[in-house]
């Protein structure tokens, strides 16, 4: 599905029951946003602990199967170091939407966790982005 010639999106129904939903967009920033729909985990949504954990277990359980021009692996390892250090201070200065560097000196590399919601009375929606730029 293309809605405008700078998006395009992917739906991918996931052997463990989940949903994901890509988008990857871009012009002055290349951004590819990773939207799960998943029933497997329970909590509510503004355990930000749990939820970052599960994002970062469900961004590496398909990480393997993403070619971008982004370094998706490289984010993911500095998202995990992220999660460990605010593990300890129980995620008080943690926010949906903080960037979250993982590299570049001319063109940034960054991620956010953009959004954790309740779908429905069973599913839960998260979303992540992978960033670069300004181009």
């Amino acid at each position: 599905m293309q809605p405008d010639k700078l998006t395009a999106i992917e739906t991918v129904e996931l052997s463990n029951g989940d949903k994901l939903i890509i988008r990857n967009r871009g012009c002055e920033y290349f951004i590819l946003t990773f939207r799960f729909e998943t029933s497997r985990f329970k909590s509510d949504t503004t355990n930000l602990q749990y939820w970052f954990t599960k994002t970062g277990v469900m961004m590496n359980e398909v990480a393997e199967g993403i070619n971008a021009p982004i370094n998706i692996k490289k984010g993911l390892n500095f998202f995990d170091d992220y999660i460990e250090k605010n593990r300890k201070t129980e995620f008080k200065e943690v926010s949906l939407g903080e960037e979250i560097d993982f590299g570049g000196s001319e063109i940034r590399d960054y991620l956010t966790v953009d959004r954790i919601s309740l779908l429905s009375e069973q599913r839960y929606v998260i979303e992540i982005s992978f960033l670069t730029g300004p181009l």
